[in-house]
């Protein structure tokens, strides 16, 4: 929650040496603010009024960083793909005590279930054990996983994003999951875990992956699509353009 101030007036015009004369109405003899009084003086400079700014005062629940990175890339091309992607909901969290950071689940890999770490590392835990292996085994994974790997929405609607899973992630698959975990903590209520900065950039080219995978599917066989089908439709109604069925 932002924090308020209140400032003594007398001791504000103290710091400043001298204040500034109230400007009076001659007609009515009553004090007027500053700002009618300039527009009296200046007609042609009009007051900007709260419609006119640029952002509302009170900005969002967002960290502000995280709050300027999303307000950029929606004032970017990228927003209609911002606009389209998954809840936080539909994925799975889990928060880990030791190290104060959360884990994003993103699919599953054979017999493991795919982690995702704040730090950029990728893990695989074992959920089905076999002869080979038993269940609750960690496994560093350091390449990409290949067609084994089943990824969440939207982690396996472009193969830019879905290859970059691996240790170390690359920059847009670990900013979209920074995002989401950060979207997570602050729905939550754990704003307080300890998360890396949203990289800008890499946030925008993860987004743009998703725009050239929609639009290299668009006139593929429904079957060869990766990208759900009402999702590849909401997002070209937004541009007024088809998609074949």
């Amino acid at each position: 929650m932002r924090e308020t101030t209140t400032t003594n007036p007398s001791r504000e015009n103290a710091n400043l040496g001298t204040s500034a004369p109230v400007p009076i109405n001659p007609r009515t003899q009553k004090t007027v603010s500053h700002a009618t009084a300039n527009r009296k003086k200046y007609p042609g400079i009009l007051p900007i009024n709260k419609s006119q700014k640029k952002y509302p005062e009170k900005l969002s629940l967002a960290p502000p960083d995280l709050h300027k990175t999303l307000v950029n890339i929606v004032q970017s091309d990228a927003r209609s793909i911002l606009e389209i992607l998954p809840s936080y909901t539909t994925l799975t969290f889990s928060y880990n005590k030791a190290s104060n950071t959360p884990t994003l689940h993103l699919g599953e890999c054979g017999d493991s279930q795919v982690l995702a770490y704040p730090d950029g590392t990728v893990q695989k835990i074992v959920i089905r054990s076999s002869a080979i292996r038993k269940a609750g085994l960690l496994l560093d994974v350091r390449k990409p996983m290949g067609e084994q790997f089943k990824p969440v929405a939207p982690f396996g609607w472009s193969l830019t994003l879905q290859s970059g899973i691996c240790t170390p992630m690359s920059a847009p698959a670990h900013a979209l999951v920074l995002m989401f975990m950060r979207i997570w903590a602050i729905k939550e209520g754990r704003d307080y875990l300890s998360l890396s900065t949203l990289d800008q950039r890499a946030l925008y080219e993860a987004l743009v992956s998703v725009r050239k995978a929609l639009e290299m599917e668009k006139n593929l066989a429904v079957k060869y699509r990766k990208i759900p089908e009402t999702v590849a439709k909401a997002y070209f109604l937004k541009l007024g353009d088809g998609l074949r069925s």
